[in-house]
């Protein structure tokens, strides 16, 4: 971490919760992702706290879940982030991404179509109806971030 800071590289802190009681002294007043699990899809996961603190700044997460309606929140606010954290890889989004992305969160067709039009609204993806599928609309992701 003194390396990266010296050097001015971009660095994160990830925290397992389970694997410590407490944050080391040394790090405690610095902004970390805080974790408790690799696989779950909830929000204490991993992929989940990556894709939330990583966007953060680019995509006004606030706005999505503020418009998001059903009951089923938490999980569409989830497949938003999934989504966006798909793009840092990948330039498309196809119908069966979508559904590898909410496989397990048990949401229907029109609660993932909620969410894409959510992100849309947001001029976060366009292209959704496209037979090529769906591409993200603005740069969200830091160029260190992007495959080459």
């Amino acid at each position: 971490m003194g390396l990266a800071e010296g050097l001015g590289k971009r660095y994160y802190i990830l925290v397992n919760q389970k694997q410590s009681k407490d944050v080391p002294s040394d790090i405690k007043g610095i902004q970390r992702i805080e974790y408790s699990s690799i696989e779950s899809r909830e929000t204490d996961g991993l992929l989940p706290s990556i894709a939330r603190y990583l966007v953060r700044g680019q995509t006004h997460p606030r706005h999505i879940w503020d418009n998001l309606s059903s009951t089923n929140r938490d999980k569409e606010f989830y497949l938003s982030l999934a989504i966006l954290a798909h793009f840092r890889d990948n330039k498309r989004l196809s119908y069966g991404d979508i559904a590898r992305l909410s496989k397990g969160l048990y949401l229907r067709k029109d609660a993932q179509d909620e969410v894409l039009g959510i992100l849309e609204e947001q001029k976060l993806v366009s292209a959704i109806g496209s037979r090529l599928g769906a591409k993200l609309a603005k740069r969200i992701y830091p160029r260190v971030l992007e495959l080459a």
